[in-house]
């Protein structure tokens, strides 16, 4: 099986050492491992162009990197001499995931040495996002890490690359993906080394993942990629195991759920998939809310709801490595429609359009449990400790005055 994708005009213009390091991947310990991140922010221009919705042909830059941007010793190794448009040209990034960061250098002092970035220093990506153009120190606005799936495609470019600056131009063609670089639980295994080390370093619920595109379906890598052979044997991080059949009852009532979130999406894909995740974390934070978990309410709905298997039904493998979003001592301690608005804001992040979105997304979550005949119970002890004409009503004031609707909360 093959897809067709139409491609960006703008090119991932990256360092030589990032283009090898995608394609050809780098040597450790005897092992070969594949580069699949990128640093951006609210500005970077590799986020130019819709990237979110339109993959990037891999293109890599002339210059070497700054000398703020150190080399680890695996990048210096790596051969670069060839490093082409030619070598590239078939290449390309497609956006899998964002995950919305702080900065804090110990980040990459984990992911520039657990074989995802390590052919850098950590002070590379850390000064990436910490220093402008000028290498003056400017902390930038909403620090990301992107998660990348490196697809060849069945169209050579190499020949009809326009050089730029900070991109390469081509011709916006309709491709077919040939095959993945890697498979899908070796991309897995990276997604969830990225969220270990978010967990650790900056807490849980302290980073939010922005699931962009279900990459999984471009699992082409078995019987095409040459490489395989080369990638040893080694021990899977696997996502957790459904329960079995003999939860019944359980998994209907998931289901029921699951399938009146999905009767009210619209959009794309990817869209629709933010929508039904938004729904689910608005239940999963209920968690976060003292007076709801001292009442029972929590015990109540999860035992006729299975975690696990709403997330699966929801097809967002992030999903599956936040049990708790917030940990914050302060707002575990939130009660009320102000309590859980501060907990969703708390975790919230991007411009007041998107958050908005977001918002309007968990309040139908909840308000749909008393659509389903054996959560109605759940919901209307959740409607007793939490009013919802207050939370629709706070909703609108987040609309209108974005991010001072903590100060109103407080």
């Amino acid at each position: 099986m093959s897809l067709e994708l139409k491609l960006n005009s703008q090119t991932l213009k990256v360092e030589k050492e990032n283009a090898v390091a995608m394609t050809i991947g780098f040597l450790k310990d005897g092992k070969r491992h594949f580069v699949t991140i990128f640093t951006a922010h609210e500005d970077s221009v590799s986020l130019n162009g819709g990237f979110r919705y339109r993959p990037k042909l891999i293109t890599p830059k002339i210059s070497s990197p700054r000398k703020i941007f150190p080399l680890s010793q695996i990048g210096r190794e790596l051969d670069v001499s060839h490093c082409e448009y030619n070598s590239t040209s078939k290449w390309i990034a497609v956006l899998d995931s964002i995950f919305h960061i702080q900065h804090n250098k110990a980040i990459w002092e984990k992911l520039c040495t657990n074989d995802v970035f390590d052919i850098w220093q950590p002070e590379a990506p850390y000064n990436m996002l910490t220093h402008n153009a000028r290498n003056q120190e400017v902390a930038r606005r909403d620090p990301m890490i992107l998660l990348l799936r490196i697809c060849e495609v069945d169209h050579d470019f190499s020949n009809e690359i326009s050089p730029g600056q900070y991109w390469d131009t081509i011709e916006p063609l309709t491709v077919r993906i040939i095959r993945t670089k890697i498979d899908n639980e070796r991309f897995e295994e990276i997604r969830r080394k990225i969220i270990d080390v978010l967990n650790g370093t900056l807490g849980v619920g302290k980073w939010r993942p922005e699931v962009v595109n279900n990459t999984q379906q471009y699992n082409l890598v078995k019987g095409n990629n040459s490489e395989k052979a080369e990638i040893p044997d080694r021990e899977i991080i696997k996502k957790p195991e459904l329960p079995v059949a003999s939860f019944e009852t359980k998994k209907t009532v998931t289901v029921k759920l699951v399938n009146e979130w999905r009767r009210l999406t619209e959009g794309t894909e990817t869209e629709k998939l933010n929508q039904l995740s938004e729904r689910a974390m608005a239940i999963l934070l209920l968690d976060k809310l003292s007076s709801i978990v001292e009442a029972g309410i929590t015990k109540e709905l999860w035992d006729i709801v299975d975690r696990d298997e709403l997330i699966q039904n929801i097809g967002n493998p992030s999903l599956f490595y936040i049990e708790h979003p917030i940990s914050s001592d302060d707002i575990e301690t939130a009660n009320g429609a102000r309590g859980l608005m501060m907990v969703w804001l708390n975790q919230l992040k991007g411009n007041k359009t998107t958050r908005m979105q977001q918002i309007c997304d968990r309040i139908w979550g909840l308000y749909s449990l008393g659509d389903i005949n054996e959560l109605k119970n759940v919901f209307n002890r959740i409607h007793t400790l939490i009013n919802f004409d207050e939370l629709f009503e706070l909703a609108i004031i987040f609309g209108a005055i974005g991010d001072n609707v903590m100060d109103y909360l407080m």
